[in-house]
């Protein structure tokens, strides 16, 4: 007999960036993504690659160039769906319906709020203010018999942690006793103040999650990868489907990693970018959170009125920044940095705006 999950129909989901055009002359700088295509130079280099698409994937070969890329052992890595993927194998293999609870923030990355729903675990939900610097001791006060996983992004959007590896260390420590997975999320890794990859095989429950859609700027192949003790790992592993990743997404991915150089003068430039952003910013009198960490900036307004001023402002020049932000961040917007081109072209406009914040 069929086994109807009701609570899949009950789940409110809505796919983002719908009905874009990307040919247009719009700037979409609200996704976190790299807002400018490769290069013809770079395409025909994945072009050449291109064939046996009549075979199966053959995942050896993208394995072995992904551990040498990341100076990674094999037998700690797995291949996925994006950062999205990882979570969500992790949450279908190491948490029980029904009984088991997860840890993550808000504002955050919407997916584990939706797994948790989907695989009906209960959410123990830590509320970001914009500047706190007590975050592991209440991860640690949250956390009970029935925790599987806490998902802990480093640096998380819209805003980075104020932690150190010191308090980090004191997490994994205290997850190591506990036999909680720790799922650190690296996705802005290039752009965050640490990674603990060099260390995770010493973790039986470390995990770390890692994707090329941001710095290497391949969102749309959707190539992520788990980095685990070979514990994790052997979980993993078994439980995959037939192939982790197909085969035009492999060859991208492995494109990518051979012409490194992109990704390092993209990263560049969104360094520069932040840095012209801010004093921007820093000129109008608009408050913004103070990282470098990630390729956003996060601004944020006294009144909800004033904010929509600013969005509705650039949305007339077809600029397109995020305000969906909800709760204590509800007043404020993210803004994707881009190149200095894109960065360019949205500081003209900000320079000719205006707007009083009281």
């Amino acid at each position: 007999m069929l086994i109807k999950k009701k609570h899949i129909l009950d789940l409110k989901r809505k796919r983002i960036g719908e009905n874009r055009d990307y040919s247009s002359k719009n700037i979409f700088i609200d996704r976190n993504e790299r807002s400018v295509d490769f290069d013809e130079k770079f395409y025909n280099k994945f072009k050449n690659k291109v064939k046996n698409i009549n075979r199966y994937p053959n995942l050896d070969k993208i394995y072995k160039k992904l551990s040498k890329f990341i100076s990674v052992n094999v037998s700690n890595l797995f291949i996925t769906d994006g950062v999205a993927g990882g979570i969500r194998i992790l949450i279908e293999i190491f948490t029980k319906p029904k009984y088991s609870n997860i840890i993550f923030f808000q504002p955050s990355f919407a997916l584990y709020d939706v797994y948790a729903d989907l695989f009906q675990l209960k959410k123990k939900i830590i509320n970001y203010n914009i500047d706190d610097d007590r975050i592991i001791d209440r991860v640690i006060a949250l956390a009970d018999n029935k925790t599987s996983i806490i998902f802990f992004p480093i640096p998380d959007n819209p805003i980075a942690k104020n932690i150190s590896i010191k308090d980090l260390k004191r997490l994994i420590s205290f997850c190591e006793k506990k036999k909680v997975i720790l799922a650190l999320d690296e996705v802005y890794s290039d752009y965050g103040p640490f990674s603990l990859i060099r260390e995770c095989h010493k973790y039986k429950y470390l995990v770390i999650l890692r994707s090329f859609s941001k710095s290497y700027g391949a969102a749309g192949i959707r190539f992520g990868f788990v980095i685990s003790s070979k514990y994790i790992n052997s979980y993993l592993s078994n439980y995959r489907s037939a192939y982790e990743t197909n085969t035009l997404t492999m060859l991208f991915a492995e494109t990518i990693m051979e012409n490194t150089k992109i990704k390092n003068e993209y990263v560049n430039e969104i360094n520069a970018s932040r840095k012209k952003l801010k004093k921007t910013l820093e000129n109008l009198n608009l408050k913004y959170h103070d990282s470098n960490f990630g390729n956003y900036i996060f601004v944020y307004f006294k009144k909800i009125s004033t904010k929509k001023i600013f969005v509705n402002y650039l949305l007339k020049k077809n600029i397109y920044i995020r305000d969906s932000w909800k709760n204590n961040f509800d007043k404020g917007v993210s803004i994707t940095l881009s190149d200095l081109k894109t960065t360019n072209k949205l500081v003209k406009h900000l320079k000719n705006i205006n707007i009083i914040d009281k």
